[in-house]
């Protein structure tokens, strides 16, 4: 758009919009904090400087907005979004709006008097016919009997299929919540830790909506004590689903720590004798099979519970911890440091668990003193040059590989430990021989998935006590890893461009530094390979979320 196209009195609108849904508020003119505000709500956040702020709208961010009920009214939007913008909102944006909007207001799951569960359009969606819906199969096989034009009666035991089904064809439901469990109250003990202000706002923000939804907190912010005010206020009998037996041991200290629960009444789920009234389990357990069945998902789901908590709810979306979506509840509650995903089911999650119902970003709490303020370096190591004529003739898988593992990263790698030496450190990455090779070269020990649980616990409690001044970690160290002593990071390889990798081993050294330090996120590219895109894929992300990112040669620190 040429400024000769836009009328001179225009020129100094805040706000420019492309049929995308990019949206680029310049924040110095008059109007921005109005458009501003309304994109927070309606769109993802995107980089931002001083002097301008991108955000992308789409149907998924368009569609959280209306499930949390924060969305104005479809033509609201549009009457705010054209008067902060020089030009008219294009076309094709302007219907995708009103669309997703009015889309995600005609559904609503509601429970009748008796118990009995319903799928109802509302006055928004009135020119819906439901009969219509119940031809998908997907949607039928939720079904208990046949559909009117208004409503149609739903199987309790398939509603977030049902959500996940009306999701995938473009009309989120509004979920009113379940019936209430019979259970007991949760005291929080006198002596336990002082929530900060946030973990109350998300914990507010939960149940301000009937059904649950996600919280989403960087590493190192608490979400496990969000979780444990969620079950105290929620009551007894409480679900915790995990990603690793380590992670259930946190949240049982936690949770110990903070209530008036005894160690009888918090247990990690390994048989049938272990249901309590908080049962912690994993992922891997619920989805374990004897025979065609899986009966440990079937034994928890047999009971209905005041909450379940998914922690790092992230891999809900993958198909074998979908399986997740058939345990009843009054209320659900999603933990994560970040959702995006690279396979894009993100949104699977609004559909098993519920909208974001509260976010803060990392740089903000670095801001207030609740994170380590974090410095991200990216340093470029040239490949080998007996390497170079042989990484020219492989394949493009066989080139990523040999990046990953390039062997001049052992060097930087050691010469950043040693630089750090005063420094608890990290070393992380993907692939286990390069790791084993570091461990030897920097003599520290090696943390990987076939490393025995009791080691991993011995090592992980040293770390954290001072005795090891650093740890190579590979993809375990990635999730629900409490490692609060940490504050150097170096990462020496990973899952490709993955965002929600990064956003993981970052949060490993946030936690606070007793001394006020700062925390270090070195990220080893080799130079000239695809690496460099990858790194540039995260490294925007980063800075969206609002932390610096330097690039530097390795020059003298190999």
């Amino acid at each position: 758009m040429g400024s000769e196209a836009v009328p001179t009195a225009a020129r100094s609108a805040p706000l420019r919009l492309c049929a995308d849904g990019t949206a680029i508020v310049h924040l110095d003119r008059p109007g921005a904090g109005t458009a501003r505000a309304l994109l927070e709500t309606i769109a993802e956040r995107g980089p931002r400087d001083g002097h301008t702020a991108l955000y992308q709208i789409h149907e998924e961010s368009l569609w959280q907005a209306a499930a949390r009920g924060r969305a104005p009214a479809p033509r609201a939007v549009l009457a705010t979004l054209a008067s902060a913008s020089p030009l008219p909102v294009p076309a094709a944006l302007a219907r995708r709006i009103e669309g997703a909007l009015t889309r995600t207001a005609s559904l609503r799951l509601y429970a009748d008097a008796t118990g009995a569960l319903w799928l109802a359009r509302t006055e928004a969606g009135d020119t819906l016919d439901l009969r219509s819906l119940a031809r998908t199969a997907a949607v039928r096989d939720c079904l208990l009997g046949a559909a009117t034009p208004d409503r149609a009666p739903v199987r309790p035991d398939r509603r977030y299929a049902l959500r996940a089904a009306l999701l995938r064809l473009g009309y989120p439901v509004r979920d009113m919540g379940a019936a209430a469990a019979a259970g007991r109250a949760v005291r929080v003990r006198e002596d336990a830790q002082t929530p900060r202000p946030y973990q109350v706002a998300a914990t507010e923000a939960l149940f301000a909506q009937p059904a649950g939804g996600v919280v989403v907190l960087p590493c190192g912010a608490g979400k496990t004590l969000v979780g444990v005010l969620a079950i105290a206020r929620s009551g007894v009998p409480a679900l915790v689903v995990v990603p690793h037996h380590e992670a259930a041991s946190q949240w049982r200290a936690c949770l110990l720590g903070q209530t008036g629960l005894s160690p009888a009444d918090v247990r990690v789920y390994r048989g049938p004798g272990d249901v309590a009234p908080v049962t912690l389990v994993t992922y891997a357990m619920l989805a374990t099979r004897s025979g065609d069945a899986r009966p440990h998902l079937r034994r928890l789901a047999e009971r209905t519970w005041s909450i379940v908590v998914f922690d790092e709810v992230h891999l809900l979306p993958a198909p074998v911890f979908a399986l997740s979506a058939v345990l009843p509840a009054q209320r659900r509650l999603g933990l994560s440091a970040t959702l995006v995903r690279e396979d894009g089911h993100q949104g699977d999650v609004l559909a098993l668990v519920g909208p974001v119902v509260y976010a803060l970003e990392g740089a903000a709490l670095e801001q207030a003193g609740f994170l380590a303020r974090a410095t991200c370096e990216e340093v470029r190591v040239p490949l080998p040059e007996d390497l170079r004529e042989q990484y020219l003739r492989e394949t493009a898988a066989r080139r990523l590989r040999m990046a990953a593992d390039n062997p001049a990263k052992d060097g930087v790698a050691a010469r950043l430990v040693s630089d750090h030496a005063a420094s608890p450190c990290l070393v992380l990455g993907q692939y286990l021989s390069q790791l084993e090779r570091l461990g030897q070269r920097l003599g520290a020990p090696v943390v990987t998935g076939r490393s025995p649980r009791e080691e991993r616990e011995r090592l992980y409690a040293a770390f954290r006590a001072g005795a090891l001044g650093c740890l190579v970690l590979s993809k375990v160290g990635n999730l629900a890893v409490d490692l609060p002593a940490a504050s150097v990071a170096i990462q020496v390889s990973g899952s490709f461009g993955s965002r929600q990798e990064e956003a993981q081993r970052l949060g490993r050294v946030l936690r606070p530094k007793p001394d006020g330090g700062e925390a270090r996120f070195y990220s080893l590219v080799t130079a000239q390979s695809r690496e460099v895109a990858f790194a540039a894929h995260r490294a925007r992300y980063l800075v969206a979320q609002g932390y610096g990112y330097t690039v530097r040669d390795a020059g003298g620190l190999q």
